[in-house]
């Protein structure tokens, strides 16, 4: 958080961030014009979603994540497929949703009729996102 006092510190990167600043500058009656530019600034660029495909050993937020696939919003963005071991980012949907991941899809249950093996090596799927603002 940049220091109330300074006026070429470095802008805050989010709306609450920005918020608590320019309380900070109007309790010092520093509110300027620039403070509002970098308000605009935060604002006006859409957010990108992100995507975290996330597939569990079970159909709960505290089980093990078996595997998973990020999705960026990016132009070059490409997914690789990897003969290695997964890099699993989290142990568990919760860990996920804790670092600001929300849910925006949770396991289909009535497709648990599937054979036992295929549901034990592709786990449960869930489906998070994060929006990012870009300044």
């Amino acid at each position: 958080m940049p220091d109330s006092s300074s006026s070429t510190a470095s802008p805050p990167h989010s709306v609450a961030a920005w918020i608590a600043d320019a309380r900070a500058r109007l309790r010092g009656g520093a509110v300027t014009e620039a403070d509002l530019d970098a308000l605009e600034a935060l604002t006006s660029n859409p957010p990108k979603q992100r995507l975290l495909y996330m597939h569990a050993a079970e159909p709960n937020l505290f089980a093990e994540v078996v595997a998973c696939n990020l999705i960026e919003p990016s132009d070059d963005y490409m997914p690789a497929m990897s003969a290695e071991e997964p890099q699993v980012p989290y142990f568990a949907v919760l860990d996920a949703v804790k670092d600001g991941w929300h849910i925006v899809h949770f396991p289909q249950l009535q497709l648990d009729a599937r054979e036992s093996a295929e549901l034990s090596s592709i786990g449960y799927e869930f489906i998070l996102q994060k929006l990012e603002y870009q300044s």
